[in-house]
């Protein structure tokens, strides 16, 4: 049988490793969690800038078609911010006619070398991180430009 001072020993060594990992645990969790969240935000941030580049190239087609109409930058706005009703930093119209986060820039005054008019539309949006730790960003600005030649 173990003497008492061995089987005493053997219990001190137990509870101090048991000690041990907690305390390792501890130092390494918040570690994990922010690498965790990192990786969240980044989804989001490419997720949010496909959303942005599908909501430009919505706006550029529509005005590429319709530069002769009368209400082509109206509805090429509509368009590009109803594209962007998804995204959860939106900031506009609740139904998508108007956005001020995405902003979007719509313009024409490109040509080919054919000479045929390139409707541009160009969308900024403003990206908010959830994890808010010193060394990092706050956010992030997204600008994504397309251009489609007049049909």
């Amino acid at each position: 049988m173990l003497s008492r001072t061995v089987r005493r020993a053997r219990r001190a060594d137990g509870e101090r490793g048991r000690g041990q990992a907690v305390l390792e645990f501890a130092l390494v969790a918040p570690l994990l969690m922010a690498l965790a969240l990192g990786v969240v935000d980044f989804g989001r941030v490419y997720a949010s800038a496909v959303t942005i580049e599908a909501a430009a190239r919505e706006a550029a087609d529509y005005a590429s078609w319709h530069l002769n109409d009368a209400d082509w930058q109206t509805e090429s706005i509509r368009r590009a911010c109803a594209a962007a009703l998804v995204l959860d930093e939106y900031a506009g119209a609740a139904d998508g006619t108007s956005c001020t986060n995405p902003a979007v820039e719509l313009s024409v005054d490109e040509t080919t070398n054919a000479g045929v008019t390139i409707a541009r539309a160009r969308l900024s949006f403003d990206f908010r991180t959830s994890l808010q730790l010193p060394f990092l960003p706050s956010g992030v600005v997204i600008v994504r430009d397309s251009r489609f030649a007049k049909h």
